[in-house]
């Protein structure tokens, strides 16, 4: 493989010195911890549709950071957003939160290392731009991705996983463009015509609710942590407010019901 151009994605977990801690002091076991970190030291790549048999998709892991890159391609891209969709869902749903960024530059990524611009650009914008809790998209890689729907989007024809690809992209008020993670819960809810599958998502969802308002209530004593829950809080406040209460809210300061937009298209 040669140092060439290509999409590639760092993100980490919030709050993993934190976990540490709770491992010293016995208030998570080492088999969760162990768990947790088994999501991110394999990304889930299981879904393999026709759209991503050329992607190249390939994923290097250290302690609570993962870097993922694919081939600068549209396949490439829907591969890595799907990859990085799945993740930070299945984290959610254990209590934790995910911050990166998905970038376009030249990289190295065999089976054995990775460097190359794209990782430094991809993690000085996690480290220093991204903030919160989302995978912050650079300008680029969002042109490419409207260039994509632009191309796409009036097609009908489209599985479920790739109509989301076309739909992953959200600005915040705060200028990035980030990966709309959440984005498949109004999928799954107005799309699920099987009853019992349909009540077995909002469960799921709901519980993801449960988490978060943990999250929430533990953080009071640290602002910067606080900020970066909220943040996350009212993301998901935002989506689920039309889905006629079908999936739980999360309250406290800053999120009171109906929420205030925190991003802008």
């Amino acid at each position: 493989m040669d140092y060439q151009l290509r999409y590639c994605a760092f993100v980490d977990i919030l709050g993993f010195s934190e976990l540490v801690r709770r491992l010293e002091q016995g208030a998570i076991s080492f088999g969760n911890l162990q768990q947790l970190l088994g999501i991110v030291h394999a990304p889930p790549s299981e879904y393999q549709p026709d759209v991503f048999k050329t992607s190249d998709l390939r994923a290097q892991s250290i302690s609570d950071a993962v870097c993922l890159s694919a081939a600068c391609s549209e396949a490439g891209l829907a591969h890595l957003i799907y990859c990085l969709d799945q993740l930070t869902i299945r984290l959610l749903g254990a209590g934790f939160f995910l911050r990166g960024a998905i970038v376009k530059g030249r990289l190295f990524h065999d089976d054995k290392m990775v460097f190359g611009e794209a990782l430094l650009l991809a993690y000085k914008l996690e480290t220093e731009v991204a903030r919160y809790p989302r995978i912050m998209i650079a300008r680029d890689v969002a042109v490419d991705i409207q260039a994509f729907y632009k191309l796409h989007g009036h097609q009908t024809t489209f599985q479920p996983v790739e109509q989301q690809f076309l739909l992953c992209l959200e600005q915040a008020s705060d200028g990035p463009y980030y990966l709309h993670v959440l984005r498949e819960i109004g999928f799954a809810l107005t799309g699920q015509k099987d009853e019992e599958q349909r009540a077995f998502s909002i469960s799921e969802y709901n519980g993801m609710a449960e988490q978060i308002q943990m999250r929430f209530k533990e953080s009071v004593d640290n602002p910067r942590h606080f900020e970066k829950v909220q943040w996350f809080a009212k993301y998901w406040n935002n989506t689920v407010a039309n889905l006629d209460g079908a999936v739980k809210r999360v309250t406290g300061p800053g999120v009171k019901y109906p929420a205030f937009a925190v991003d802008s298209s």
